[in-house]
Parts: structure tokens; C-alpha cells; sequence
């Protein structure tokens, strides 16, 4: 039998295990107040799959489905089901209209589970993560420093040039 349920913060290893598994390597970052944020699917007290839910109106957003890989077969669709069916519900109770989020090419069930339900795919684009910590940082390193010129009167130079 599956349970779906929140996920708490002592499960954060095995969350990061599942999404490593799909290739999602995160290193450090704050995986503490996991409930609310992520649920979980189990099978016999294991957690076999976990979906990320972040709450909005009127979108709220699921995304990084990730099942482990053992799961197979009519088990597989079984997890992808409850875990599915559950993020939906907890958008809704949410006051949530729309739901929106990423489907992996390899997982061509939770697209069909999708389908079958009115969903419709929208465009195709990059799905990307970054750490903020590196994005922040390297800030600087891509445009460089802005210093205060007061020459230019607030505008920018009229020789077509960086101001820096």
C-alpha cells in the first residue's frame, strides 16, 4: 500500500538520494521546514518517490517527481498516481486555481497521468537550478562593479560605452 504524506526534515538525505538519482546533484543549501515544501510517497515505511510543491495563486507549481528506480511496472504508475493525485489535492486546498510544472522526458507516465486529466504541455524550454550562494557571487564576476560616476548626469555614456 502507498501513503502519501509531508515529508519532515530528518528525510532530507533520502530526498537528495532520489533526486541524485535523476542526476540532480545539490550540494549544501537549506533543507530544513521540509513539510509543507515536499511530499513523500511510501511503500512499507520506505520513501520511494517525492515531489517538490510550491504554493501561489492562482498557479501553484509541482515539480522534481523523482521515483526510485527499483519502483517498476504497475507499481511505478501506482506511485506516480497517489503522489500526483495527492499534490493536486494539496494545491487546491490551497486556493490554488491552476497547477503547472516540468515533466522529464523520462518519465513519459506522469505526462500521459497528465493527459488523461485535461493537462496540456505549453511550451518547452530549460528546466535549470543554480545555487543562489554561486549566482550572488558571480555576480560581480559577469558585469563587473558599478562605481558612482557623477559626470553622466544619471544616464548612460552617449558614446555608446559601459559606464563601469
Amino acid at each position: 500500500m502507498i501513503t502519501v504524506c509531508w515529508a519532515n526534515d530528518t528525510e532530507a538525505e533520502r530526498i537528495q538520494e532520489l533526486l541524485r538519482a535523476d542526476g540532480l546533484f545539490l550540494e549544501g543549501g537549506n533543507w530544513t521546514g521540509l513539510g509543507g515544501t515536499w511530499l513523500t510517497a511510501r511503500e512499507n515505511d520506505k520513501i520511494v518517490a517525492c515531489i517538490a510543491y510550491h504554493p501561489g495563486r492562482p498557479f501553484a507549481r509541482v515539480d522534481f517527481l523523482s521515483i526510485d528506480k527499483d519502483v517498476e511496472g504497475l507499481s511505478k504508475a501506482r506511485v506516480v498516481r497517489s503522489i500526483l493525485e495527492a499534490a493536486f489535492a494539496v494545491c487546491a486546498l490551497h486556493g490554488s486555481s491552476f497547477v503547472t510544472g516540468v515533466v522529464p522526458y523520462y518519465l513519459p507516465e506522469y505526462a500521459e497521468f497528465l493527459r488523461k486529466r485535461g493537462g496540456r504541455q505549453i511550451n518547452e524550454g530549460f528546466l535549470f537550478v543554480a545555487s543562489l550562494s554561486d549566482v550572488l557571487k558571480r555576480r560581480n564576476e559577469i558585469y563587473g562593479r558599478l562605481e558612482n560616476h557623477k559626470h553622466h548626469d544619471g544616464h548612460a555614456d552617449s558614446r555608446g560605452k559601459r559606464i563601469h
